[in-house]
């Protein structure tokens, strides 16, 4: 059964919908709070997470997603963090957050908040900040929106989205009438297409 493990909230609905659309059996997806968890050594730690979770992929297998950020190439982002992967350990890097691959589904994004799918990014892994870019399409709604004032954090608040933001992407990834479809996002994000083929691998030729 495939352990997983993902930065945020936000993520585990996306990598959720991804393991159900490709009727991937998982345990129940583990949520870091934060990249820094994962990658990072905690002082009374002997290794980072990441690194515990690769010596446990010698026995079972391990998703873990985490997002671009700042860096500038994946597969070498990929190998600084994980040089020698296990076998059973999928390492996969969203280019630059997952947000990018919610934004490769156009048509279904743009109808979930009500804006011109023109003004969607045609090529969402271009983005510097795709979280940012969903925001802004999210700003062209009135303030008074509930989207908007579930989503966009108000004037006086540090956070980077509204304290709603996290169960509107839940909302949105299974939306009854416009659900993110990540087998049309693939269209427009390489990233997502490498993570889904690299699942679809493991799926057809399990590494046990």
């Amino acid at each position: 059964m495939l352990q997983v493990f993902v930065e945020g909230q936000t993520d585990e609905f996306v990598v959720e919908k991804i393991l159900n659309h490709l009727a991937i059996e998982h345990l129940p997806i583990k949520v870091a709070g934060g990249k820094t968890n994962i990658v990072t050594q905690a002082k009374d730690e002997s290794i980072s997470k990441l690194h515990k979770y690769n010596q446990a992929a010698q026995f079972m297998p391990w998703l873990v997603v985490i997002d671009l950020d700042d860096e500038d190439c994946p597969v070498t982002y990929r190998n600084t963090l994980l040089p020698q992967p296990t076998k059973m350990m999928m390492l996969r890097i969203a280019v630059r957050e997952t947000e990018a691959w919610l934004l490769a589904d156009r048509e279904h994004i743009a109808k979930y908040i009500g804006v011109n799918v023109n003004n969607v990014p045609v090529k969402p892994d271009d983005e510097v900040a795709p979280k940012r870019r969903l925001l802004d399409l999210v700003r062209r709604k009135s303030p008074r929106d509930k989207l908007y004032q579930d989503m966009i954090p108000s004037d006086h608040s540090h956070r980077r989205s509204g304290r709603a933001y996290p169960g509107r992407i839940e909302e949105f990834v299974n939306h009854p009438k416009y659900p993110w479809r990540p087998e049309i996002a693939v269209q427009n994000s390489d990233s997502l297409r490498r993570c889904m083929a690299a699942l679809r691998r493991y799926k057809e030729n399990p590494p046990y």
